[in-house]
């Protein structure tokens, strides 16, 4: 199984969706779920996106009973390009105890503090505007073959659009 999984802010709440597929490719999701939370979200922070994220995506995911092999965030994983420093996607990946493989899905592009950028590109549909993928558990480089490999026509794989949708209240 794998999971996708995505968060957003509004003025009084946080939504965080949870979809989950059996294949790359899947066309539609075997589950999914909402989380709202009434609770005040951290304030955006660059580089610190997990201090405002990482609790709502564990409470996502506390139910789910065996983890799913890879959860799918829209997040990086690793902020640098040497894997060291770690961004939402590492930090998931280490409060789960490494259980599951985590892909970060980027929809922009993030530069280190040294000038450094994570991430494999990947170009889906025509678009001209890349993903940037990273990964824990598995290769950045497989991870970039599999986000590709994803259902759908457009830049963002059908999955990871459902997710986002559902985050945003735009779908129930």
């Amino acid at each position: 199984m794998i999971a996708c999984l995505d968060a957003h802010y509004g003025e009084i709440s946080c939504r965080a969706a949870l979809v989950c597929f059996d294949h790359w490719w899947s066309s539609t999701s075997n589950s999914s779920h909402v989380e709202i939370s009434f609770d005040p979200a951290q304030s955006y922070e660059a580089g610190s996106f997990y201090k405002r994220e990482l609790p709502l995506l564990l409470k996502l995911i506390a139910d789910l009973n065996p983890l799913p092999e890879t959860i799918l965030i829209d997040a990086y994983v690793w902020l640098d390009a040497s894997c060291t420093k770690p961004g939402l996607g590492a930090r998931l990946y280490q409060a789960i105890g490494e259980r599951s493989s985590v892909i970060g899905i980027a929809k922009s592009r993030y530069i280190s503090h040294d000038g450094e950028s994570a991430g494999v590109l990947v170009l889906r549909g025509a678009s001209k505007r890349p993903l940037f993928v990273t990964a824990a558990g598995i290769t950045a480089e497989l991870a970039a073959q599999n986000v590709k490999s994803m259902h759908g026509p457009n830049r963002l794989p059908t999955m990871v659009k459902l997710a986002d949708n559902l985050a945003r209240g735009n779908i129930d």
